[in-house]
């Protein structure tokens, strides 16, 4: 009996499924990414990446062209520009069929407020970089590979505090947490057949993280960062800023999802002062709403799926 227990186990792991690994890595995933957390966390003090006054040992981004103030107007001028061309781009009956509200509407006005906006945002970034070339507004092609390693080390941070927020809230409220917690993304899952989801989808995942990281870390961290001289700062006052427009407007986010987005938000900030390339946060934030959607279209198919707040438009 003694022999055929090791034997036993061994038969039962050799059986077990794909789907069964998932299942138990999903049962066990909270101190799985308690551990990780805890072990990515130790290895970026270790190569003192997080470590007191590491940011401005390795330089801080050149912003001496201009004053706060200037890089403060461009955030609030491209936000503005988005807030404006909502109302103009749901008026357009040829675009939104006449019904802002249907799933037509909702894409066509996405897309035709992001294009607008990208003009004016993209048409700051060209302006300031020309005077301000050392302040992180151009991309590289290293950009696209550094973006996706960042979000990959930053992922286990997020997910855990998602994680506990969500058990909190179920704990305190004897509510069992909504799996999608951004409007936006419900539409999208709600009808992943029709073909503006997809250009909703296309929206989600290249129109708001481009404007989003334009306006919070190019410009809007920049400002503060300037003012204050402290880097770590800039990173957690934009932080708080980008999670708290998450929870205004028509499209606000459950208040438990606020948490993985500010952890999110220090990640890009983070990410960006490091590497001082807009292009970094601007992958990192694309993969996230790319991973976010794909969860929940796969949960959808009847797979398992995490609980995920994603960051879509504001």
């Amino acid at each position: 009996m003694l022999c055929a227990e090791p034997a036993s186990a061994q038969q039962n792991i050799n059986s077990m499924t794909l789907r069964d690994v998932g299942d138990a890595a999903l049962q066990w995933r909270l101190p799985l990414l308690g551990a990780l957390t805890a072990l990515i966390f130790a290895l970026l003090w270790a190569i003192g990446v997080v470590q007191p006054g590491a940011l401005k040992k390795s330089g801080l981004r050149d912003l001496s062209p201009f004053p706060w103030p200037m890089w403060l107007f461009a955030a609030i001028i491209i936000f503005i520009t988005m807030a404006m061309s909502q109302e103009l781009v749901a008026k357009q009956v040829w675009l939104t069929s006449g019904d802002p509200a249907s799933l037509r509407g909702i894409a066509a006005t996405s897309i035709g407020v992001y294009a607008l906006t990208l003009v004016v945002a993209i048409g700051m970034l060209m302006l300031f970089s020309r005077s301000a070339s050392g302040a992180g507004l151009k991309t590289t092609s290293s950009d696209l590979p550094l973006g996706i390693i960042c979000l990959v080390i930053a992922l286990p941070a997020i997910l855990l505090v998602s994680d506990l927020l969500r058990r909190m809230y179920e704990s305190i409220s004897g509510v069992e947490m909504t799996a999608v917690a951004h409007p936006m993304l419900r539409q999208i899952v709600s009808q992943p057949e029709d073909v503006w989801t997809w250009a909703l989808i296309g929206s989600a995942v290249i129109g708001a993280p481009v404007v989003e990281e334009i306006i919070y870390r190019a410009f809007f961290q920049s400002a503060i960062l300037k003012w204050t001289g402290m880097p770590w700062i800039a990173i957690l006052v934009t932080s708080a800023l980008f999670a708290g427009a998450h929870a205004v407007g028509n499209d606000a986010v459950d208040y438990y999802a606020l948490g993985p987005i500010f952890v999110l938000s220090i990640a890009m900030g983070l990410a960006y002062e490091r590497t001082k390339h807009i292009g970094v946060p601007i992958v990192m934030h694309m993969g996230f709403n790319a991973l976010n959607i794909a969860i929940a279209l796969w949960g959808t198919a009847g797979v398992n799926e995490m609980a995920m707040p994603t960051t879509t438009p504001l």
